[in-house]
C-alpha cells in the first residue's frame, strides 16, 4: 500500500500566530516579524500546508525546512514534513521526520509509521533483488567468457598440432620425391651408358619375360606382356589416364597389363583415391579387369587426419580411408571427443588412426 494515497493534509491544521516559543539565534528574526504583526512560523506552516494540498510537495518541503530552521522544536512541522516526504516516496527521510516529531512530543499516528516502514522495506528488498540480478548477469557473462576462452585455447592447440603434423608430412613427401628423382636419374644414366646390348636367348619352352614400357606420367613403370602387341599401348594409356584423372596427388602407382587384366601396385593415400584410380583404368577400352591387391593404403598403414565435410558420417569416412565402413569404430576409439559420433561437426579435424585387417575366421572342421 502506498501511504501517500492515504495522507490527509487537513486544512483545519492551519495555525494562528503562536508568539515566541524559544530563544534560538534566529529568534531575533522571528521577533522582528512578530513586532511587524507577522508570525513567520504560522505563515510558513500555513503556506506549506496549502502547497501540500495542491500537490506542490517540493515547495511545501522548502517552506517547512525554513520553518524548522526558525523553530527546530516544532513537532507539528516535523510531522507535516514527514507527510510531505511520504507523498514524494522519500521513505527514509520520512522516518527521520517522524522520529523528530515524536522527540518534540507530537503524537505520531502508528498507521502512518507502519505504512512508511513497509514501503521502506519493500524498496530495500527491490534494491537487493536488483543487485542480485545484476550479480547473476555478471556471473553468467564471466562464465560465458571463460567457456569461450577455453574453446579458443583448445582450437589454438589443435591448429598448432595440425600445423606440426603438416610440416612433418611435407618433410616426408619431400624426402620421397627426392628419392624418387634420384632413382629416375640413376635409371636414365644406366640406360644411356649400358643400353643397346643384345638380349639373352630364351628357352623355347619358357614363357617370354615381361618387357617394361615406361609411361611419361609420373605414375611409375607400366609393364606389359610382349605376348600381346596391344599391351604396351594399354599400359601407357592407363598411366596417362591416371595423371589426367587427378588421382595421383600423394600416390605412386604402377600399372602392369597382362592380356585384358590390369594390376595396380605401389601406394595410395586413401581407399577412395585408389577406387577412383581403378575406375579410371577399368574405363580404358581393352581392359576388362583391374586388381588393386598390391596397393598399400597409406591411411591404413600410417594413419592421417581428416576435416569433416557437409553430409559426411563416420561410416563413409571409414570407407573412404580404409575401404571398410565397419572400421568407423577405430576412428571413434582414436577420437573420444566424438562421443559415439553424436558430436561430429562440419569443419572439425579428426584423427584417422592406422589399422590392420582382422584375420578371417577359421572354419571349424568335423573329424
Amino acid at each position: 500500500m502506498n501511504p501517500a494515497s492515504s495522507i490527509g493534509f487537513d486544512p483545519s491544521g492551519a495555525r494562528a500566530s503562536t508568539g515566541p516559543s524559544d530563544g534560538s539565534i534566529l529568534q531575533s528574526i522571528r521577533d522582528a516579524a512578530m513586532h511587524a504583526g507577522v508570525d513567520p512560523i504560522a505563515e510558513l506552516y500555513n503556506e506549506a500546508l496549502e502547497l501540500a494540498q495542491d500537490g506542490h510537495y517540493g515547495e511545501a518541503q522548502s517552506r517547512l525546512n525554513v520553518l524548522l530552521g526558525l523553530a527546530p522544536a516544532d513537532g507539528e512541522a516535523h510531522l507535516l514534513l514527514a507527510k510531505v516526504l511520504v507523498a514524494g516516496q522519500q521513505w527514509r527521510r520520512a522516518v527521520a521526520a517522524l522520529d523528530a516529531a515524536a522527540t518534540c512530543g507530537t503524537n505520531v499516528p502508528d498507521e502512518l509509521r507502519s505504512a512508511i516502514l513497509r514501503n521502506l522495506n519493500a524498496d530495500e528488498e527491490s534494491v537487493e533483488e536488483q543487485r542480485k540480478a545484476r550479480l547473476a548477469r555478471e556471473q553468467a557473462e564471466i562464465t560465458r567468457l571463460r567457456t569461450e576462452s577455453r574453446r579458443l585455447r583448445s582450437e589454438n592447440a589443435a591448429l598448432v598440432a595440425r600445423h606440426a603434423e603438416l610440416e612433418r608430412e611435407t618433410a616426408r613427401w619431400a624426402w620421397i620425391a627426392t628419392g624418387t628423382s634420384a632413382v629416375c636419374i640413376v635409371f636414365m644414366i644406366g640406360a644411356t651408358l649400358f643400353g643397346g646390348g643384345s638380349s639373352a636367348p630364351t628357352d623355347a619352352g619358357a614363357a617370354p619375360a615381361a618387357v617394361a614400357a615406361v609411361a611419361t606420367t609420373g605414375t611409375g613403370a607400366a609393364a606389359v606382356d610382349p605376348a600381346s602387341p596391344r599391351n604396351g599401348t594399354l599400359a601407357e594409356q592407363a598411366g596417362a589416364a591416371l595423371m589426367a584423372g587427378g588421382v595421383m596427388e600423394g600416390a605412386q602407382l604402377e600399372v602392369i597389363v597382362r592380356g585384358t587384366t590390369a594390376q595396380l601396385s605401389g601406394y595410395s593415400p586413401t581407399h577412395a583415391q585408389l577406387k577412383k584410380a581403378a575406375k579410371i583404368v577399368d574405363d580404358i577400352e581393352g581392359i576388362d579387369k583391374v586388381g588393386t591387391e598390391g596397393v598399400i593404403l597409406l591411411s591404413k598403414r600410417d594413419g592421417t587426419t581428416h576435416v569433416v565435410k557437409p553430409g559426411e558420417v563416420l561410416g563413409k569416412i571409414a570407407s573412404d580411408y580404409y575401404g571398410k565402413a565397419s572400421f568407423h569404430t577405430k576412428i571413434l576409439e582414436a577420437n573420444p571427443e566424438l562421443a559415439g559420433g553424436t558430436n561430429l561437426k562440419v569443419g572439425m579435424t579428426i584423427k584417422i588412426p592406422p589399422v590392420r585387417d582382422e584375420p578371417a575366421p577359421v572354419a571349424a572342421t568335423t573329424p
